[in-house]
């Protein structure tokens, strides 16, 4: 027998003596945990934060006592109304918003954010064929040619100006829609680290940590996986069939 067949059968002989835990017994387990209403209080409160359940997440608050982890709570709603602007392309408005509710410096700090802002504006008067409009806008939108970084993305964006929505256009990737949900994420992304949050939430970043510990427990025991949309432990893959 060759060496790599002799691996082969090694890993078979040790997948075999893997002690096995039972579902009874997993689930004993499981009974034995314990947590405390404060930790619980707050994964639920940063889910609400994280998730922009403003109101939800004050509601939380009087009911609970648990703080709710933010500053303003209103720069969730703000954050809520940002992304429908821009889902709605109504981007002179999302900009205004951001000027006012984090001031001005949160953009002047963020070029990439508030170039890429400027230039939808462009591409949807170009998409709509507003030429006139997108040339008098072009007067201000010019200005980030003076940005080395961001001077090539500019010039390609005033191209549009001679194509319109033509999808053949040099540039056609400026019109896709997705773009839309790029900004919209990295925008959100940026104000949370603007008001000194962490992305992301407890109950996500818990659940990955499951998903982690379970592989490297699965190397050495057999045992019912943890079911991630459910809740409960899954029953043991030869379980399943009966077998």
């Amino acid at each position: 027998m060759d060496q790599q067949g002799q691996q082969v059968n090694q890993e078979i002989v040790v997948e075999r003596e893997k002690p096995e835990i039972s579902e009874h017994d997993w689930n004993e387990l499981f009974k034995k945990g314990k947590f405390k209403k404060e930790d619980m209080d707050m994964m639920v409160m940063d889910f609400l934060v994280n998730k922009e359940f403003a109101l939800a997440a004050e509601s939380f608050h009087k009911e609970s006592g648990c703080p709710l982890g933010i500053e303003d709570i209103s720069l969730v709603e703000t954050q809520k109304i940002v992304k429908d602007l821009i889902f709605h392309r109504q981007l002179d408005e999302a900009i205004n918003l951001l000027n006012e509710k984090l001031c001005p410096i949160f953009l002047e700090k963020r070029p990439d954010i508030h170039f890429r802002l400027e230039q939808q504006k462009m591409i949807e008067l170009c998409r709509r064929e507003e030429f006139e409009a997108a040339l008098a806008f072009s007067r201000e939108f010019i200005k980030w040619d003076k940005n080395v970084d961001l001077k090539k993305e500019c010039r390609r964006t005033l191209l549009l100006m001679m194509f319109g929505n033509d999808t053949d256009c040099p540039v056609s990737q400026l019109l896709l829609v997705r773009r839309y949900y790029d900004i919209e994420m990295d925008l959100v992304e940026e104000m949370i680290k603007f008001q000194g949050r962490e992305t992301g939430n407890l109950i996500e970043r818990a659940m990955k940590n499951v998903k982690w510990e379970q592989a490297k427990l699965g190397l050495y025991v057999k045992f019912p996986n943890f079911n991630m949309e459910g809740g409960y432990p899954s029953p043991l893959p030869h379980r399943r069939a009966g077998l």
